[in-house]
């Protein structure tokens, strides 16, 4: 048959395609059925014929689209050829098609003959019919659907609410994506989804940057940037930090809790970890940070609690509104005068129980609604008042026995040793020497743990000098070598350097008494005695 003028002409194509595509469920293929007539040697064929069929992309030259589909053996009687083809569903865009033909004697196995000219595919009546309901709207690009009341989904058939006109239902299970996707061709465009309230209504879009690699919402200019780095910028397209939010005036962050809990939180998880839970700082004349308690919260503004160490620390200036020093690492600015009911700048303490308030001028202890005892280094350690100034009080009680004063001495003097001017030194003292030595000036405090009262002469210079007692109760050393010592005995200076004893009963002491004996001491013995100084 390789003598034979065979040709061929296509009837119809793509019916029952268009019609499942309108009315049924997708189709499980991209296959259509295509019927032609086929002439051998001017009269309708009859027999078995190999067929070949390509798709095209025009009708002279042009590209092919999909792979060569092939059909061996295929019954023809009076010239009828009907038989599916495929090429396969990324074939048919919208642009315009044509099949070649090709055609052999099934038993021949020889050379296929191409038929002329390419058969251009034509729309069937029903796809044509969806093309034109009335809802619908067909550009050169686009298809557009107006009605007010029909639905577009994407694998659903029912809308979410009443306002939605196109949907997607993806069948993702597990963790698996499931959505929509755009691509843009150029690496650098900025792919987007837009949005248009009305006709002259506000327009938003978020979009992914090409260039960058950034993802942003446009709403009026870029409001949030979510860099590929995972840092995210609110008010900046270039953070600088994992979270960045900056505004040019007003309120930048607001967080408001309406239950318990809190508005915010920030945590360093490790316990070696050096990094700020917070950190505030100002460069301009703002504050670093401000807390309010509203006028109607009877809480406080401000709570700090630490399970150990520090619950606050002040490293620069903490202050309210009012005249701030600059100076100074914390200033409170601003209160009311302390009163045993209430009031103060700061209060340290439960205000129904013992408390301490603090105001511009005043420091006051005070135990529910009443004052109480103010101390000062109770456990120990030396209280300074008013080292250049003088310090006024009503009542002074002292603790200690003694009112001593510092004196630089010349020989080595331990507590409740007797002591006595210092003729070759101006201002000093040393050990007493002798009987009856009108040069005593008294008793160096502290022995047997008496502690002195006060303490005179605690000038620059003079600060570990040696504390002479002038008066009150101090224990001092004495040598009973020739006569007891009983109570009440006067005491005065002995032949034993730095020790005292009683005074003969016809001796002329005049001048040489340093007080009276509190207590006793056997003759023949040294030891303490706890005299009442009283120089004489």
């Amino acid at each position: 048959m390789t003598s034979r003028t065979l040709r061929g002409f296509v009837a119809l194509v793509g019916s029952a395609l268009a019609v499942s595509a309108v009315y049924a469920e997708p189709p499980a293929s991209a296959a259509f059925t295509y019927q032609g007539a086929l002439q051998d040697n001017g009269s309708p064929a009859s027999g078995t014929y190999d067929l070949t069929f390509k798709l095209y992309d025009a009708l002279v030259a042009g590209a092919q689209i999909g792979a060569t589909v092939t059909v061996n053996d295929i019954v023809v009687a009076n010239g009828l050829i009907t038989t599916q083809l495929d090429f396969g569903a990324a074939a048919f865009d919208g642009n315009a098609r044509w099949v070649e033909i090709a055609v052999r004697p099934g038993a021949s196995g020889g050379a296929y003959t191409t038929l002329t000219p390419r058969q251009a595919l034509t729309v069937a009546p029903y796809a044509l019919f969806a093309l034109n309901d009335a809802n619908w709207t067909r550009g050169t690009t686009t298809l557009t659907n107006a009605s007010g009341t029909n639905f577009v989904g994407v694998n659903r058939s029912s809308r979410v609410t009443s306002a939605e006109y196109f949907g997607i239902q993806a069948a993702a299970t597990g963790t698996n994506y499931g959505g929509m996707y755009i691509r843009t061709d150029e690496d650098t465009a900025k792919p987007f989804y837009g949005y248009k309230a009305g006709a002259a209504g506000s327009t938003a879009w978020t979009y992914l940057d090409g260039t960058s690699g950034d993802f942003r919402i446009y709403n009026g200019g870029d409001r949030l940037t979510v860099e590929s780095t995972g840092q995210i910028g609110i008010g900046t397209i270039d953070p600088g930090a994992q979270l960045e939010v900056t505004a040019a005036s007003g309120t930048v962050f607001r967080s408001t809790n309406s239950g318990t809990g809190y508005c915010a939180q920030f945590t360093v998880n490790g316990a070696t970890d050096t990094a700020n839970g917070i950190y505030a700082a100002t460069y301009g004349g703002g504050y670093a940070g401000s807390f309010e308690s509203h006028n109607t919260n009877a809480t406080a503004a401000l709570n700090c609690y630490k399970n150990q160490g520090l619950a606050l620390r002040c490293w620069g200036t903490f202050s309210t509104a009012g005249t701030i020093p600059t100076d100074c690492v914390a200033s409170i600015v601003g209160g009311t005068d302390s009163e045993a009911t209430g009031g103060g700048f700061l209060v340290l303490g439960g205000i129904n129980g013992a408390n301490i308030s603090m105001d511009n001028n005043e420091i006051m202890a005070r135990n529910n609604g009443a004052v109480s005892t103010l101390y000062l280094n109770n456990d120990g350690g030396d209280v300074v008042i008013a080292p250049s100034g003088t310090a006024h009080v009503r009542v002074l009680e002292i603790s200690g026995a003694d009112v001593a004063e510092r004196f630089p001495t010349t020989d080595k003097v331990e507590p409740g040793m007797v002591v006595m001017i210092d003729a070759a030194n101006p201002g000093h003292l040393c050990l007493a020497k002798g009987a009856y030595n009108k040069r005593v000036a008294g008793i160096a405090s502290g022995a047997n743990g008496l502690p002195a009262g006060t303490i005179l002469g605690n000038l620059p210079g003079m600060e570990d000098a040696t504390p002479i007692a002038l008066s009150g109760r101090v224990w001092v050393q004495c040598d009973t070598t020739d006569r007891a010592i009983e109570v009440g005995d006067m005491l005065t200076t002995s032949n034993t350097a730095g020790c005292a004893m009683a005074v003969e009963p016809t001796a002329n002491a005049a001048g040489a008494i340093i007080g009276k004996a509190m207590t006793g001491l056997a003759k023949g013995e040294k030891g303490m005695v706890l005299v009442l100084v009283n120089l004489q």
